[in-house]
């Protein structure tokens, strides 16, 4: 069985052990590469050989043929179906986000239907995507596996709380896809501009970066190693500012003096499971 480390140099060199999937034991390895039918299907056609007619999987034969198809569209080969290339589409999208968010679904438990309902895909697309190039469906039950596979690369990687991949895969894993449709919305829809002292901002525009602020706090406590963290100071003090302003304009239209005082929590303190309800 491959170690945790394997796993990980794997993620980070991908091409590094295809010719190991031609072990004809690679589909029982509980760490097998998320992509390995894909991987496996292009390691064969490289060397000239074709899936074996009844041991290999029938996604391992479905992924040949698309490799083959991309390979020679002109050639007299069946053409794969047509969920199969809507998934490889997907998957080669310049744009990948779309991609990110299908795959950070069906890595926190949710179901084929629904991942494909969120994402305006047919079922039959999130299976062929899940079967092909993200194999976690069958893995679920097994959280270690997933978290190592899944997780575990992308917190050792580089980056910080605008990489909307880490945040959407690693709190959509911990928290569920009520986390992910707000990441969603977070990543996807542009900011209003706020200046450090929030006075004079409105109250809708206050709202609008309490979410956004909590959010990116929560993204940073959860998604980014400690040891990144550069701006976690800044965001807590602008929180607490809007947070106070917030209070203040509340206080003059309910007439309430008593409610200029900070809320509860305007230090910023924002816990990662907070903030992804």
């Amino acid at each position: 069985m491959s170690t945790l480390p394997e796993i990980i140099h794997r993620s980070l060199n991908p091409a590094a052990a295809d010719d190991e999937l031609l072990d004809p034991l690679v589909a029982s390895r509980p760490l097998r590469p998320l992509d390995w039918r894909w991987r496996f299907a292009g390691t064969l056609l490289r060397y000239g050989r074709t899936p074996h007619a009844e041991s290999d999987d029938p996604w391992v034969h479905r992924a040949f043929g698309l490799r083959r198809h991309l390979a020679d569209p002109t050639a007299d080969h069946p053409r794969p179906s047509t969920p199969l290339l809507a998934a490889h589409d997907l998957l080669r999208s310049p744009h990948p986000f779309g991609r990110w968010v299908v795959e950070a679904r069906l890595a926190a438990g949710q179901g084929v239907a629904a991942v494909a309902s969120a994402c305006g895909l047919s079922a039959a697309t999130v299976t062929a995507y899940d079967r092909v190039f993200f194999d976690v469906c069958g893995r679920r039950k097994n959280r270690s596996v997933v978290h190592n596979t899944v997780i575990v690369p992308l917190l050792i990687r580089q980056g910080g709380v605008d990489d909307a991949e880490r945040a959407l895969k690693v709190i959509g894993y911990r928290r569920g896809p009520g986390a992910i449709d707000l990441l969603v919305q977070y990543f996807t829809t542009s900011p209003p501009d706020v200046p450090p002292d929030v006075v004079g901002v409105g109250l809708d525009v206050l709202q609008d970066w309490e979410w956004r602020l909590t959010v990116r706090l929560a993204v940073a406590t959860e998604a980014v190693p400690a040891d990144r963290l550069k701006t976690l100071g800044p965001l807590t003090g602008l929180l607490s500012r809007v947070r106070k302003r917030l209070a203040a304009l509340r206080a003059a239209d309910t007439g309430d003096p008593t409610s200029d005082r900070a809320a509860p929590g305007a230090d910023g303190a924002v816990t990662g499971a907070g903030a992804a309800q």
